[in-house]
């Protein structure tokens, strides 16, 4: 071992490995959460349904579907800037990086999860198949990069900016 290096820096260093992985999900995920935003929640802002699900004595009416609606509105913002910032802070090679990364994905968590309970508050709504499977794999894979990011050698050796 060289002198003046520590077993910090030991190993592999700079974007590659699992760390492409995070790349790409830090390119795609805001777009990502931008687009099914768009395509889910402006409908309902531009076509009468908010009113429709927010107004007292409508048919479909319910007092969550207001708080709900706006709360996945700011968690989507939210998630779209955090993950934008945590991007640039990646591509810098930053050493706030692994807290940032850590923020995103433990934010993604939390908001599915807060998401699906609020959803199920809601009677008369036809469950979604795929909503706990969805919830799980978003959690689980949150979990899992989270730990990597805490013990990988790479990721100690390259965010050091």
């Amino acid at each position: 071992m060289e002198v003046g290096v520590t077993q910090e820096t030991d190993g592999p260093r700079g974007i590659g490995g699992w760390l492409v992985l995070m790349l790409l999900q830090l390119l795609i995920g805001p777009v990502r959460v931008l687009a099914e935003s768009a395509r889910e929640l402006g409908p309902l802002l531009s076509d009468g349904s908010w009113a429709e699900l927010t107004t007292p004595g409508t048919e479909i009416y319910h007092p969550l579907w207001a708080p709900l609606i706006t709360f996945e509105l700011v968690a989507n913002l939210v998630t779209i800037v955090l993950g934008i910032v945590t991007l640039v802070y990646f591509l810098r090679k930053s050493q706030r990086t692994p807290s940032l990364v850590t923020i995103w994905l433990a934010w993604q968590a939390l908001t599915a999860t807060a998401d699906h309970i609020l959803l199920g508050l809601i009677p008369g709504l036809e469950p979604d198949p795929m909503a706990v499977p969805n919830l799980v794999r978003v959690c689980f894979l949150a979990a899992l990069w989270i730990v990597y990011f805490r013990v990988s050698k790479r990721v100690k050796a390259t965010f050091v900016e």
